[in-house]
């Protein structure tokens, strides 16, 4: 799959915010269910489609840059709402 400049993913952000809570590629790819190589793509790819850094991934453990800090709450907002929208349609 081809990422477009601009196009942000639900999985995208669901790698994004998985990476911030567990503070590690490879604990956000364990809870994920894949691996940690996928994960540095998605980011990269999240990352490239914002046009910032998020993460500081050099540093142990992972930390947020202030643009993450701030996408970090939108990131939830966009996964509180697909969930709502899940529950809603399954009704």
């Amino acid at each position: 799959m081809t990422v477009s400049a601009g196009r942000i993913t639900l999985w995208g952000v669901e790698v994004f915010v998985a990476t911030a809570e567990e503070q590690s590629l490879t604990a956000a790819a364990q809870r994920l269910g894949t691996s940690a190589a996928t994960i540095s793509q998605q980011l990269t790819n999240l990352e490239t489609a914002i046009g910032t850094t998020l993460l500081n991934r050099q540093e142990r453990p992972v930390t947020l840059t202030p643009a993450g800090l701030m996408f970090l709450r939108r990131a939830n907002a966009i996964l509180n709402e697909a969930d709502q929208a899940r529950a809603e349609l399954a009704m």
